[in-house]
C-alpha cells in the first residue's frame, strides 16, 4: 500500500518564500496545534500573540502604519472596523 505523505505549513512557507509570496509564519514550538484555544492564562497569552501577529500581517494591506503609538490611535479605527466585519 503506498503511503500518503502529509506535510504542514512549514514546507508551504519555504516554498512560498522560494517563489516570492509574502507569507509570514509563526510556530509555537512545544505547544499544542491550537494553543490559544481555551480561557486559561496560557491560552489567553497565546491568543494575544496570535492577534498581534495577524495585525502586523494585515496592517500594510489596509494602508495603516506598521505599529501604533499613543499619537496614532485614530489611525487604527479603519482596521478595527474591518476586523469587526470579518469576525
Amino acid at each position: 500500500i503506498p503511503l500518503l505523505v502529509i506535510d504542514g505549513s512549514a514546507t508551504l512557507h519555504i516554498r512560498a518564500n522560494n517563489i516570492g509570496i509574502n507569507n509570514p509564519f509563526h510556530t509555537w514550538w512545544g505547544a499544542d496545534h491550537v494553543p490559544y484555544a481555551g480561557t486559561g492564562a496560557t491560552e489567553m497569552a497565546y491568543m494575544d500573540s496570535t492577534v498581534d501577529f495577524v495585525k502586523a500581517f494585515l496592517r500594510p494591506y489596509f494602508g495603516l502604519p506598521l505599529s501604533v503609538s499613543e499619537n496614532s490611535v485614530e489611525n487604527i479605527q479603519p482596521f478595527i472596523q474591518i476586523l469587526q466585519m470579518i469576525c
